[in-house]
């Protein structure tokens, strides 16, 4: 439905009274043969009538309500038409007119989500495929090599850590290039952000008012940073974007889980020379600009600052109190300039602390393309039945409803090509939608779910009709496809050379090899590995599945871990080893088609054991390395290993610095 029109075939009305030039309500002699596009305006859908069609007063006009049997609620003059007065009598019919032929001439082929269980597992749904985000890949004919899932089971957007799937994981996760020179264009496709009753159900220590106060400004930073074109955060080395005052230093302890780069803020306890100078580029062309702070979990810390610079912004900014102490959390809070114009590149923008309260961060800045790609942003859906009673915080409707009153209102704040998607609307608290646990949306929810999600997504209103593609099909790395089908009943592991290795167990190694799924509907539920040599005292390991929705060739956030329980014994005995087949320990893995990891930790040697291993070379997540200079092999790669880890658990995100390995413990899993 281009422009989230709806349409139907009925008999034309007439006009019982002059609109004038600009009144909103059309008085007629009968608007009921239109009731059959009720559900849809409830929807959000709006449809085009014709007033006049043909003579000199002729009008387009946008329905978006039909309040009783006589009237319609429009929107005046469209589609290069002018509101004018008509005259009684005059005919009144459903149309088109040319915006229903430019609209939507193309969709994107290449998108990222972020959100909760809604775009995880099968906790509603019976296969994957049978969930909301799957339904709308299918609906755009767009394949899984084209879509990153970055979704995690009771993710909740105010909670830091990358692992979690909140606000930190999109600031780490979206990597823009480190572009010096115009155009600074979209990267990485169109985007779905599905987020807000896990923040309203859980977040702790807050008042709901708190939590939506807190959920605004997370979802306005990571709106921004979907929309961004580069990135000025520490990681940017190439030009100098950015300079400091003596007062704001780099800081980098504990600050991964709440900074965009993951290893560094910047920081201020006084302000004495507590300044931060933004430069714009000198081919700057008027992109909003977006700078943010991380405000803590505390009552008084935080900082002041008044803005100021040649590009003539002014005003003041504060992350003091923003968040309760008892959250628990950092948040992001940008600051946006949307009035900047091209007559500004090469100035600057100032903040300069005027209180600080204990110490306040700095995160980073960037530009906004001027030709941002779609993001679609889900409301909440208002739950059924028992929906509300496993979450820590006492929430229900109202909650949700003034949550999506909140969400509507931060995505009004950007252009057109953001859209609020109406899920609520679509579920309307209708039992049948829901499955029996009555907060994860079954199949035919899911697919209620999705025409929200067209609806949102053809009212995208791209930045120039004529060029539709530098809006809807931005630059993405998008790849081919292989498939690698596995038959239920069979154990299946790392693409790995048939030689076979062993290794003595080390506590504290951890090791990562890379498992592909090309299939829609796979399930595993038991895991084995092969022990060598059984030895006289059994030794322990620690396993679970990472995620790598870049395909980054290293493993990243830990999607499950089957021993929280406590880690697996490997026994005594010499040959396969599995994992219970129920209760602690056991597994049921859902995985959506892309690049996973296998990963095990060492957790006690045992006496005298030895584990068979895989060996290198893989054929999936690590390329056979060359010499440069001649070619020869330098490694035949299967995995990664990095020593000297905890083995109290494994880590939410996968350690950097690990080293390449040619062989890795063996271990697989089965399809059910």
């Amino acid at each position: 439905m281009p422009g989230g029109r709806a349409y139907t075939i009925v008999t034309p009305t007439t006009l019982t009274a002059d609109p004038g030039t600009s009144g909103t309500s059309l008085a007629v002699a009968s608007s009921a043969g239109f009731s059959g596009l009720d559900s849809y305006l409830t929807l959000g859908y709006t449809y085009t009538l014709l007033i006049s069609w043909g003579a000199s007063d002729q009008e387009v006009v946008t329905v978006t309500a039909r309040p009783d049997a006589t009237h319609f609620t429009v929107v005046r003059g469209q589609d290069g038409t002018t509101g004018v007065a008509h005259a009684i009598g005059s005919a009144v019919f459903m149309g088109v007119s040319p915006r229903d032929f430019s609209d939507m001439l193309q969709l994107p082929d290449y998108w990222s989500t972020f959100g909760h269980s809604y775009f995880q597992y099968v906790l509603g749904t019976f296969y994957q495929y049978g969930r909301a985000d799957s339904l709308f890949r299918a609906r755009l004919d767009v394949e899984y090599t084209n879509w990153r899932n970055f979704a995690v089971n009771g993710s909740r957007l105010i909670q830091e850590g990358r692992a979690g799937g909140g606000w930190t994981r999109t600031m780490q996760e979206i990597i823009k290039p480190q572009r010096t020179t115009y155009p600074y264009a979209p990267d990485g496709g169109a985007y779905v952000l599905c987020q807000g009753i896990n923040d309203i159900g859980s977040i702790p220590g807050s008042t709901q008012a708190q939590i939506r106060s807190m959920f605004a400004e997370c979802l306005r930073a990571t709106i921004s940073r979907f929309r961004s074109s580069v990135n000025f955060d520490n990681t940017y080395t190439t030009v100098t974007r950015t300079t400091y005052g003596a007062g704001f230093a780099a800081f980098t302890t504990a600050v991964t889980n709440f900074c965009s780069s993951g290893t560094t803020l910047r920081r201020a306890t006084a302000t004495t020379n507590a300044t931060i100078t933004l430069t714009l580029p000198s081919d700057y062309a008027g992109e909003d600009v977006a700078v943010q702070f991380i405000a803590e979990a505390s009552a008084t810390a935080g900082g002041t600052f008044t803005i100021s610079g040649t590009a003539g912004t002014t005003g003041t900014f504060t992350t003091i109190a923003a968040v309760p102490s008892g959250a628990g959390t950092h948040i992001p809070m940008v600051k946006r300039f949307t009035t900047l114009t091209s007559a500004n590149a090469g100035q600057t923008i100032i903040f300069t602390a005027t209180t600080v309260t204990t110490q306040v961060f700095y995160d980073s800045w960037w530009l906004e393309t001027n030709q941002p790609q779609p993001v679609l942003v889900l409301n909440c859906a208002r739950l059924v039945g028992t929906g509300y009673s496993g979450y820590s915080n006492a929430i229900g409707d109202s909650d949700v409803v003034s949550l999506n009153t909140t969400i509507l209102s931060v995505v009004q704040e950007f252009d057109g090509m953001v859209q609020y998607c109406d899920m609520d609307a679509a579920l309307n608290k209708t039992v049948a939608l829901f499955a029996p646990d009555g907060l994860h949306p079954n199949e035919t929810g899911a697919a209620r779910i999705v025409e929200s999600m067209i609806l949102g997504l053809s009212k995208a209103v791209v930045t120039n009709s004529q060029f539709p593609t530098q809006n809807m099909n931005v630059p993405a790395p998008r790849a081919g496809v292989l498939r690698v089908p596995r038959t239920a009943g069979n154990y299946y592991s790392v693409a790995a050379a048939e030689a076979i290795t062993t290794y003595t167990p080390v506590a504290g190694d951890l090791w990562a090899m890379p498992f592909v799924v090309t299939e829609g509907k796979e399930q595993y539920n038991r895991a084995a590995f092969r022990l060598y040599t059984g030895g006289s005292v059994a030794g322990t390991i620690r396993y679970g599945l990472y995620d790598d929705p870049r395909w980054s060739a290293y493993p990243d956030c830990l999607v499950a871990e089957a021993t929280t329980a406590g880690a697996l014994s490997l026994g005594t005995t010499p040959g396969i080893v599995q994992n219970p087949a129920s209760g602690p320990g056991s597994i049921f893995w859902t995985m959506d088609p892309g690049l996973y990891w296998f990963v095990v930790l060492n957790v006690t040697t045992g006496t005298g054991q030895v584990m068979e291993c895989f060996t290198g070379p893989d054929n999936w997540g690590l390329a056979t390395q060359l010499n440069p200079g001649d070619l020869s092999n330098l490694d035949h790669p299967i995995g990664w290993v990095i020593g000297g880890q905890s083995t109290s658990a494994l880590p939410s995100v996968f350690p950097a610095s690990a080293f390449i390995t040619k062989r890795v413990p063996k271990m697989a899993v089965l399809v059910i």
